[in-house]
């Protein structure tokens, strides 16, 4: 045993600075231990069987570290489990560098590897700490003053305060709508940044009383920014030396308390002070507190408060390091089965949990920086937003891409050998396959199925009803009459004008005789004339207020409360009189499908309607400019169509995209009932794409918006 223990490598050394303490227990209460390296400022925390390995790491070599194991503690360790404990602390640098002081050179890697780092250079560009202040000594001086709201009696209290204010609130509902809508207003908008701010300087404040009462050092509090976005923070990493997870809970917790609290009182406050700024100010800080505590800091996918919540509520210290570890290694083995060393033994729950957790990061960090590669490429002048946009990609998503690739590029000749190795490639080469083989595709058309002929029922002007002489499904003929309007003023003029010709003509008789009255005889007739073209104008117009039928047809959509003696406005419309025939079907293609449509194959109409058939359209036109505005409310996403707008207060709104007008006809024949449709039939029109590869469409889009934006 001896010998053997001679020739056993011998173990390298521990950083003697480093230190290591008993942490908090895990949820299902295993112990665990916690290191600290005061160089970087990092923590790692370690189980019990990983403790007792490194409480005889000063035994010289790995056989006698594995006897003393065996003989004092019965505990059995293999050279994997060595090996991997051994890669764990060079990982992570906490074995001695020589003997030129582990901390000094350690200090001095970490500031190289930082300058000649150009993607690390850009994180911290992107993502960087402004220290403002070192608030150890203020925090210790009003601790004292802050300490009675930490107690359990003040959450009572304000426990409270809170159903008293909620039940006053729901006796002001109207106060309330009416402060939420001047929320809005310049000076609204204002105060809810004004109340931002300082609800969250007294939220870190909340972090920072809740670290000091248990003992601990607040070393700094400052401005972290994130793509150009100012984030307030709170250095409570002292928490490490805390064994309770009550108590890293509640100092995680500390901050949203601190809102939550404002919130409560704020909202009591706001159901006594009158209307005006201080008011406005209190339905803000109310209002701010519950929207953000819950949106924005219950995130556990952001290292926000949810984040260290959730690791503190389940004792995982690091908990996105170690399921992005347990992550990558459920990747490979699914990928190449591969029998590879789990990162950490954990219950089953525990593992799935980890794992999916993992995942759900990585795609939530996946849209995170691509929303900030763009927000980048948005606010920057386009030369450096193009750089900056790009350069985002490389450094958030494509630099964890290419060390994932690493890692499977030095498993090479592992994965050769595994089936499920060959397998994964073949799904790989069959999804390329897919990308890049031609396919035919549906392309659907939003569209309006309506009557070739059909005639608009409106008012001649603006008009008194006296009659409705038609009815909803009443057959008519051209001619008929629908609807008689009058109108006093109308009636007033004509009299006026009936009351001038006559007194023309009057004149005309009397001085017949005259010869004064002779001479102006030709102005008079003049004038009469003149008169009587006015009294026709008005008596046409008073025709017109008998509205009849311009064709033959059923009246559809005939407008409801019509009732004798109501004013109508010329502009409403009244109904509709559709004849029997084809069908027309309106639409609009967008650009980006009217490239690659074949129109060599047969278009089908779908209606939403169920009931309606399916019918083949004849006539195909597309036109050659594209739409400015839509041409009808049927299609706007606003009213259930299914093209998005600019603006939903347009009358025609004006569409997102471009759009060109599509036309065609349906037989008669091929509609069971036609006179049984509504006049106007949402659906789509299936069309067929020529065969184009998925990739080369994407490509297509893409290299469209780089050279759109590019200003070529």
């Amino acid at each position: 045993m001896g010998a053997s223990a001679t020739k056993a490598p011998l173990l390298p050394e521990l950083r003697e600075d480093l230190r290591i303490s008993e942490g908090a227990p895990l949820i299902w209460g295993a112990p665990t231990w916690v290191i600290y390296d005061p160089v970087r400022h990092k923590f790692f925390q370690i189980g019990q069987r990983t403790i007792e390995i490194l409480s005889r790491w000063s035994s010289g070599n790995s056989a006698t570290l594995r006897e003393r194991l065996l003989k004092e503690r019965a505990i059995r360790v293999g050279d994997d489990e060595l090996e991997r404990l051994m890669a764990f602390l060079r990982q992570h640098h906490l074995l001695a560098q020589g003997n030129a002081g582990s901390a000094a050179s350690l200090y001095g890697l970490e500031k190289r590897l930082q300058a000649k780092s150009p993607l690390r250079r850009f994180q911290q560009l992107v993502f960087f700490r402004v220290p403002l202040v070192y608030p150890q000594a203020f925090l210790e001086a009003t601790l004292p003053l802050v300490r009675p709201l930490m107690t359990r009696g003040f959450v009572w209290f304000t426990g409270a305060v809170l159903l008293l204010a909620l039940y006053l609130v729901s006796r002001q509902y109207a106060d309330l709508i009416e402060s939420a809508r001047g929320a809005f207003s310049p000076s609204g908008v204002v105060t809810y940044v004004l109340a931002i701010i300082i609800l969250k300087s007294l939220h870190e404040l909340g972090h920072a009383y809740q670290a000091v009462s248990r003992g601990l050092q607040v070393p700094v509090m400052g401005v972290a920014f994130m793509a150009m976005f100012p984030l307030l923070y709170t250095d409570v990493s002292d928490s490490w030396r805390l064994q309770k997870r009550r108590d890293k809970v509640l100092i995680d917790a500390g901050g949203m308390m601190t809102e939550m609290t404002i919130a409560v009182y704020a909202t009591l406050a706001w159901c006594f002070l009158p209307d005006g700024p201080l008011r406005g100010a209190a339905f803000a800080a109310a209002t701010s507190g519950w929207v953000f505590s819950l949106l924005v800091n219950l995130n556990p996918l952001m290292r926000f408060d949810g984040y260290y919540l959730l690791a503190d509520s389940l004792g995982i210290q690091n908990l996105q390091t170690r399921a992005f570890a347990m992550g990558k290694w459920k990747m490979r083995r699914v990928l190449f089965n591969i029998a590879m060393p789990v990162p950490e033994r954990l219950t089953n729950t525990l593992s799935a949990f980890m794992v999916s957790y993992a995942y759900a990061v990585w795609v939530y960090r996946f849209f995170l920086f691509l929303s900030i590669a763009l927000l980048l490429y948005t606010f920057l002048f386009k030369a450096l937003g193009v750089v900056f946009f790009f350069s985002a990609l490389v450094a958030f998503i494509g630099k964890p891409v290419l060390a994932e690739l690493k890692v499977w590029y030095g498993m090479r000749k592992q994965i050769r050998k595994s089936r499920r190795s060959w397998l994964s490639l073949g799904v790989l080469i069959a999804g390329v396959v897919l990308l890049l083989w031609p396919m035919s595709t549906r392309i659907s058309v939003p569209v309006v199925l309506e009557y070739s002929q059909q005639y608009l029922v409106f008012p001649p002007d603006d008009a008194r009803l006296e009659a409705v002489v038609f009815e909803e499904g009443q057959w008519v003929e051209a001619g008929d009459v629908l609807l008689r309007f009058s109108d006093p003023e109308l009636e007033i003029e004509i009299n006026k004008s009936q009351t001038r010709i006559a007194m023309y003509d009057s004149r005309l008789l009397s001085g017949a005789g005259d010869v004064a009255e002779r001479s102006e005889r030709v102005t008079l007739e003049r004038l009469r004339e003149e008169e009587a073209e006015t009294l026709r104008a008005l008596e046409a117009r008073e025709a017109a207020l008998i509205v009849k039928a311009a064709g033959a047809g059923v009246v559809k959509e005939k407008a409801n409360d019509l009732r004798p003696g109501m004013w109508v406005d010329q502009k409403t419309l009244l109904g509709r009189i559709v004849a029997p025939g084809d069908f027309v079907v309106r639409g609009l293609i967008n650009e980006s499908d009217l490239e690659r449509l074949d129109q060599s194959k047969p278009a089908l109409f779908i209606a939403d309607d169920v009931a309606l058939p399916t019918a083949e359209l004849s006539g195909i036109a597309i036109s050659d400019y594209s739409v400015e505005r839509l041409p009808d409310g049927y299609f706007a996403s606003s009213n259930g169509g299914a093209i998005d707008v600019v603006s939903q207060s347009e009358e025609r709104p004006v569409p997102k995209g471009v759009w060109y007008p599509l036309n065609a006809k349906i037989p008669a024949e091929a509609m069971e009932t036609p006179l049984g449709l509504v006049v106007a039939n949402r659906g789509i029109v299936a069309l067929q794409s020529r065969p184009e590869a998925l990739a080369k469409r994407v490509w297509g889009r893409i290299a469209n918006v780089l050279i759109r934006e590019s200003g070529f």
